[in-house]
C-alpha cells in the first residue's frame, strides 16, 4: 500500500508519498496496481521532484531488476531524470566499491546514488513509530466550529476523556461586515484550530427560521468551499421551543425550507434544549453524531489545506474572469481591426468621389481607437495596483505578526530577568540573615564563657 506523508525539514515540507513493491504482485492484479501508483504520484500535486528506489548492498536480486523494468515501462525512460538510487549499507561496508552489475543499473537510471546505514533506517523507523503513536492521540481530539455566531473565540474542555475544542466564527449572516472583514476574521479563526475542524455546526435557533439562515448553505459554500458541506451539520437551539411537539413536525412538509437545508446537510441535525444545560445526554449525542459523520468521511476533517486550495479556487475563477473579459477585448480589437481594413477598402475605391468621408471615417475610427486603448489601460493600471495591494497587505500582515512575536518573547525574557532577580535578592537577605544569627550566637557565647570565669573567681 502506499500513503501519504508530509514532514518538516529545515523549514522545508517534504511530502512524501510510497508506493507499493512490483514484484510480490499477482500478474492479474498489474492494472490495479498501475492505477495505484498514478495516484500515489497524483498524491504529489503539483508533481514529483525525484523518485528515491531503495536498494540492498548486494547484487541485484530478480525482484529488485522486475521492479525496476515495470517502473521503466509504467513511465517510460523519461522517469531516468528524476531517479535517485538509496543504497542501504552497514557502517562496516560503507568502505567496499559496488558491484559492476549494480552500478551499470545505476547510470542507467541517471548516475545519482545515495547510500544509508541500515542503522538509520532503524532510526527512521522508530521515529515513524513515534509519529503513529501522535497521531493516535490526535483521534482522541475533537474540533468543532460554529457558525451563525458573532466573534472569534476559542475554548477547550474535557468531555468522557477527550479534548473537545470550540470556535465561534464571526457572524456570517452579518451584513455590517465587509467582505474583506468576513474573510480576514475567517482565516484567524481557521488557523486558532488546527489542523482543521472536525465538523461545522451550523447554529439555528428553532422557531425563527429567517432568508439568512435560508442562505447560509450558499454562504457556506462559498465560504469553505464545496466539499465543507460533508462536515456541516445543523445544531437546533431553543429545543425547549418543541414543548410538546416533535422536531419532524416542527420542521414542516418535505420541500420547505428547513427541510431542504438539513438535506443539504446530508440529512444531520441535532436539537439542544437551552432550559437543560445540565443534562449530559444532550452533549454525548451530539459528540455521537459528530463521530458517525467523521466515519462517514472516512475519519478526515476539514484542512486547512482545503480552505486554501478553495481560496486559490476562487482567485483562479476570478482571474479566469478577467482573462475572459481580456480575451472578449482582444477579439472586439480584432472586429475592429478587420472593420477598419473593410473600411479603408471602400474608401480607395471611392477615393475621388468621397475624399472628405474617407478623412471623416478615419477620424472617427482613430478616436474609437485610442478611447478603447485608454479603457485597456485603465483596466490594467487597476489590476496592477489591486495586486500591488494585495501584496502589501499580505506584507504587512506577515510583518504584524513577526513584531507580535517579537514582542511576547522580549516580555517573557523581561519575565525571567525579574524572576532571576527575585530569586538573588532572596538568596542575598539569606545570606546576610543567616550571618546576623551567628554573630549573635557568637555573642551570647563570649558573654556565656565571660559569666562563668565571674562566678569561677
Amino acid at each position: 500500500m502506499f500513503e501519504d506523508i508530509v514532514k518538516m525539514n529545515d523549514g522545508r515540507y517534504l511530502d512524501c508519498a510510497e508506493d507499493s513493491q512490483y514484484f510480490t504482485v499477482e500478474k492479474q492484479e498489474t492494472e490495479k496496481l498501475m492505477r495505484q501508483t498514478l495516484h500515489c504520484v497524483s498524491l504529489c500535486h503539483p508533481g514529483v521532484h525525484v523518485f528515491i528506489f531503495i536498494i540492498p548492498d548486494a547484487p541485484l536480486s530478480n525482484e529488485d531488476k522486475a521492479e525496476m523494468e515495470e517502473i521503466q515501462r509504467i513511465f517510460s525512460s523519461r522517469i531516468n531524470k528524476h531517479i535517485m538510487i538509496l543504497i542501504k549499507q552497514n557502517s562496516e561496508r560503507q568502505t567496499a566499491e559496488l558491484n559492476e552489475e549494480t552500478q551499470s543499473v545505476i547510470q542507467s537510471f541517471g548516475g545519482r546514488r545515495h547510500f544509508i546505514e541500515t542503522f538509520l533506517v532503524t532510526q527512521m523507523e522508530k521515529l515513524m513509530k513515534y509519529e503513529e503513536m501522535k497521531k493516535k492521540q490526535s483521534e482522541d481530539e475533537l474540533r468543532i466550529v460554529l457558525l451563525g455566531k458573532t466573534g472569534s473565540q476559542r475554548q477547550t474542555s474535557v468531555i468522557n476523556g477527550r479534548h473537545v475544542t470550540v470556535i465561534g466564527t464571526p457572524g456570517l449572516f452579518d451584513t455590517e461586515l465587509t467582505n474583506e472583514e468576513l474573510q480576514r476574521e475567517i482565516r484567524h479563526c481557521i488557523s486558532m484550530i488546527l489542523p482543521g475542524p472536525h465538523v461545522f455546526l451550523l447554529v439555528i435557533p428553532l422557531g425563527r427560521f429567517t432568508r439568512e439562515e435560508e442562505k447560509s448553505v450558499k454562504i457556506i459554500h462559498e465560504t469553505f468551499g464545496e466539499n465543507s458541506l460533508m462536515f456541516t451539520m445543523v445544531l437546533f437551539s431553543r429545543g425547549d421551543f418543541l414543548k410538546k411537539k416533535t422536531i419532524d413536525e416542527c420542521l414542516g412538509k418535505p420541500g420547505s425550507m428547513i427541510r431542504n437545508l438539513i438535506e443539504t446537510c446530508g440529512n444531520r441535525f441535532h436539537v439542544f434544549n437551552n432550559n437543560q444545560t445540565g443534562d449530559q445526554t444532550q452533549v454525548t449525542d451530539l459528540l455521537e453524531k459528530i463521530d458517525n459523520m467523521v466515519t462517514a468521511n472516512g475519519g478526515s476533517f476539514y484542512s486547512c489545506k482545503m480552505f486554501r486550495q478553495m481560496e486559490r479556487e476562487k482567485q483562479e475563477q476570478q482571474m479566469k474572469i478577467l482573462m475572459d473579459r481580456l480575451r472578449e477585448r482582444e477579439e472586439e480589437m480584432k472586429k475592429l481591426e478587420e472593420e477598419k481594413g473593410r473600411m479603408k477598402m471602400l474608401m480607395e475605391e471611392e477615393w475621388q468621389n468621397q475624399d472628405k468621408e474617407k478623412e471623416k471615417r478615419e477620424e472617427e475610427f482613430n478616436e474609437r481607437e485610442e478611447q478603447y486603448k485608454r479603457e485597456m489601460q485603465e483596466q490594467e493600471e487597476q489590476m496592477r495596483d489591486g495586486m500591488k495591494k494585495e501584496r502589501e497587505m499580505f506584507k504587512d500582515e506577515m510583518r504584524q505578526e513577526n513584531e507580535t512575536v517579537k514582542k511576547e518573547k522580549e516580555n517573557l525574557q523581561i519575565k525571567i530577568d525579574r524572576l532571576m532577580n527575585r530569586i538573588e535578592n532572596e538568596r542575598q537577605q539569606h545570606e546576610i540573615e543567616r550571618n546576623r544569627r551567628e554573630e549573635e550566637f557568637n555573642e551570647r557565647e563570649k558573654r556565656y564563657q565571660t559569666l562563668m570565669k565571674e562566678k569561677e573567681e
